[in-house]
Parts: structure tokens; sequence; C-alpha cells
């Protein structure tokens, strides 16, 4: 693969990252986060288990 192709992906990756942490921040989009790796994360905790919590963000940015 060509570096500009490589550079254009990038920027790509880059704007959808951003696009869908503002979705989060204003509130737009339902967070898996929430519902559902939260919940689990603390079941895992309370079990005994170390948790690292990487919280609503911890994803592809």
């Amino acid at each position: 693969m060509e570096t500009t192709q490589l550079k254009k992906m990038s920027k790509q990756k880059h704007k959808a990252a951003l696009q869908n942490l503002e979705k989060v921040l204003n509130g737009q989009c339902m967070s898996e986060y929430r519902f559902a790796e939260k919940p689990f994360l603390t079941q895992l905790e309370a079990l005994g288990w170390e948790v690292i919590d990487q919280g609503e963000l911890g994803w592809g940015i």
C-alpha cells in the first residue's frame, strides 16, 4: 500500500473516532459501556476479579 493511501486511511479513522467521541459526549448514542460492559465489570469485581476499567472512552481513541 502506498504512503498516501495509508495517510488517507489514518485521517479517516481519526475523523471517525472524533465523530464517535462527539456523539458520546453529547449523549446522542446509547452507551454499550454503561448498559453492558460496566454492569459486567461490576459483577466480575464482586466475584473477586481484579478489574481494569478503561471507562466509556477506552475504545479506539
